[in-house]
């Protein structure tokens, strides 16, 4: 028989994330509540490309 183990996680939100992004974190984190030993929700001020065109300037 396999030990039950118990996972970490650590969600990044940019502060920026879609409505659907944080509903989907949270029903996850509820669905699996019994196998996640901490959770750690960290909000940063993030900056990302988010433009395609820029890569290949």
């Amino acid at each position: 028989m396999r030990e039950a183990k118990k996972i970490c996680v650590l969600f990044i939100d940019w502060e920026a994330q879609f409505t659907f992004t944080i509903s989907h974190c949270e029903k996850l984190r509820a669905l699996y509540e019994d196998v996640i030993e901490d959770f750690y929700w960290v909000a940063l001020p993030l900056t990302t490309q988010n433009s395609l065109t820029q890569i290949y300037a």
